[in-house]
């Protein structure tokens, strides 16, 4: 058995009993006492176990409650994985051994309760596998890709492009590169790729991972506009109601801001995010309908009213 089972029941039997028992632990797992030993060692050293040897009744005790490896954590991200396994459409035996491995380090009581967890993904767009595939070579042998890619309402289009990162967002995945034809970062939607060839040139691009990283996490969501050169701006969304108290438990960003008020009818969540685009915000600040107001910047605010005007345009002035 791995080392990984090894410090998952350490810490089980410190989490339930408060002790543990070294050559219990030998017995079980048919290793020696120096392994234990050095499983304990790494407890202390890499995962700040406060666990201590006690004399007195010969076995090792904790100061502090372990949560190290918790069993509830552990089925939601088998849930989790399983979840991908079957949006990517694995083949079954490869998302059985995935599943075995997760599930192998759980006891057997709570190994039976993995079925009864499930996560299911949101609408997930159907992607080309072989323009993954060329992409992902691309990306590991670092030569320029070749690639015919089509936006909505618009014809095919020829690029050649450095993929840099892959992200799934939202059940959508985006491909982030240098594209020499625009001479620019862009992003592209992976299932509007319709075909990707690798050529010989060599990556020339001064794209660092540094500023790549920086990107990605600059703003809300996922952003069309997410490699432009512009800094993110604040936005306030000013949620009542039912929704005031949804948003108040969520993050929508890692540098969120988000203020409790009270009125005569009830919770106010102001909740202020960093965004490169206006366009995906938006279409959460319409999703909770009346309940959320676009407050600043002004510009902002007037492109939420307009798209209510425009709905009242479409579908009420009959």
């Amino acid at each position: 058995m791995s080392q990984t089972e090894r410090l998952v029941y350490i810490t089980r039997c410190l989490k339930e009993y408060g002790q543990i028992d070294k050559q219990g632990v030998c017995e079980k797992f048919e290793v020696d006492s120096r392994t234990v030993a050095r499983d304990i060692e790494y407890l202390r050293d890499r995962c700040d176990c406060t666990i201590e040897y006690n004399r007195k009744i010969s076995k090792y005790t904790v100061k502090e409650p372990v949560d190290i490896f918790s069993p509830g954590r552990y089925l939601l991200f088998y849930a989790y994985v399983s979840g991908i396994a079957k949006s990517l459409s694995l083949m079954p035996l490869v998302a059985d051994e995935i599943s075995e491995c997760i599930t192998r380090i759980l006891d057997r009581s709570h190994s039976q309760l993995a079925n009864a967890i499930i996560y299911r993904f949101p609408v997930v767009e159907s992607y080309n596998t072989y323009v993954l595939d060329e992409l992902i070579q691309s990306f590991k042998e670092r030569v320029i890709c070749d690639i015919v890619y089509i936006k909505p309402g618009n014809p095919e289009e020829k690029r050649q492009i450095e993929p840099f990162r892959f992200i799934n967002y939202d059940g959508q995945w985006y491909v982030l590169a240098f594209c020499h034809s625009s001479g620019a970062k862009r992003q592209f939607n992976l299932s509007r790729i319709l075909s990707a060839v690798r050529t010989t040139a060599a990556y020339s691009s001064p794209v660092n991972d540094e500023e790549l990283d920086n990107i990605v996490k600059s703003g809300f969501g996922i952003m069309r506009t997410a490699f432009a050169e512009s800094e993110p701006c604040m936005v306030m969304i000013r949620f009542s109601g039912k929704s005031a108290a949804i948003v108040a438990g969520q993050e929508w960003h890692p540098k969120q801001i988000i203020e409790r008020k009270e009125d005569a009818n009830g919770l106010i969540v102001e909740l202020t995010v960093p965004v490169e685009s206006y366009e995906e915000i938006m279409r959460r600040v319409l999703f909770y309908g009346p309940e959320a107001e676009a407050v600043s910047p002004l510009d902002f605010r007037e492109m939420w009213l307009r798209n209510i005007r425009e709905m009242y345009k479409k579908y009420c002035e009959k």
